[in-house]
């Protein structure tokens, strides 16, 4: 059976993209049992202060280092050591990945997202920590019957994000749950006809079909909708169900948020490091409407328009 955990990270900020993740698991049951998550990744992770939880849980922004090692450590089960470098590492886990949309960005704006490399250990991961952690978890979640078949996150750039809600017109929620549709289909070819999507709730909404297009290709077997729990099964696709405090309490989303917060971070840190060049004694902004983001962007403004940078490659409009 195949388990798909899917979560966002970065939907209410100002700044910095809007990263939507899913995590593909493929267990050796016939039916998703949450302690086999349990047993393959909380025990072989009790190393060092790594542990897999929802990311606003282990990824605060002072404290990114435990976080950063146990997504590292994920990554090697899927990649070894062929990921070295942040760029490499969003080439390896972004659907689509960067080289495919770097393209089509407005050439002044490049430089926000697409700076020099940086070796990984960006947020204090101990890198020898993180081997260790991975060589501990292909046998413990061998023995728990789990195995990580894929990860991808989806970035939508504050132009795309922008662009999207003007052509659509239909508000942050169903931007965001299109996303979570893409990585369902994404996922769909390897996972079959009667795989299980565990996703965040988006928005806390209990209603979905009004916001959906999966209705319109698979139709729609079953359906139960609440606060806490709304669940749809699809025929020839599975159940989707959207779970409140989901990334807390189901181990599959919570690695998609880890990897979705590790993404979106990366890119934070990429264009507080353009600044930091441009503005002496800039301090790091988090993206969210904080006074230190404010005060940035009264400064960074008049110096984007100054070089022709587009201000939608820097600021969302919603």
């Amino acid at each position: 059976m195949f388990v798909a955990g899917i979560d966002e990270n970065g939907l209410g900020p100002k700044l910095g993209p809007l990263v939507v993740t899913g995590a593909l698991f493929e267990t050796d049951g016939d039916g998703y049992e949450p302690s086999r998550f349990g047993e393959a990744l909380e025990g072989a992770t009790a190393l060092g202060g790594a542990r897999v939880a929802d990311s606003k849980a282990v990824m605060s922004a002072s404290a990114m280092g435990p976080g950063e090692t146990t997504v590292l450590a994920l990554a090697s089960r899927l990649r070894g050591d062929a990921t070295r470098t942040d760029g490499e590492f969003l080439e390896a886990f972004c659907h689509p990945p960067p080289s495919a949309w770097r393209d089509a960005c407005p050439p002044e704006g490049r430089t926000l997202c697409f700076g020099p490399d940086a070796p990984l250990g960006l947020f204090g991961a101990d890198l020898a920590n993180a081997r260790e952690l991975g060589a501990r978890l292909a046998p413990a979640m061998a023995s728990a019957g789990v195995t990580l078949r894929a990860v991808h996150a989806e970035v939508l750039c504050p132009a795309r994000f922008n662009r999207t809600l003007e052509e659509e017109g239909n508000g942050k929620a169903r931007l965001d749950l299109a996303a979570f549709e893409r990585r369902i289909r994404a996922f769909a070819g390897d996972a079959g006809e009667d795989a299980l999507y565990l996703c965040g709730k988006v928005m806390n909404l209990a209603y979905y079909t009004p916001h959906m297009d999966l209705p319109r290709t698979h139709p729609l077997l079953q359906r139960s909708e609440s606060k806490r729990a709304s669940v749809y099964r699809f025929q020839d696709l599975g159940e989707v169900r959207f779970l409140l405090d989901g990334d807390r309490d189901h181990l599959p989303i919570a690695v998609a948020s880890m990897f979705g917060k590790y993404v979106r971070e990366i890119f934070m840190k990429r264009l507080n490091r353009f600044f930091a060049g441009l503005f002496p004694g800039h301090r790091a902004v988090s993206g969210y409407g904080d006074p230190v983001t404010r005060a940035f962007l009264r400064r960074a403004l008049p110096l984007l328009d100054a070089r022709r940078i587009p201000r939608a490659c820097l600021l969302r409009n919603g």
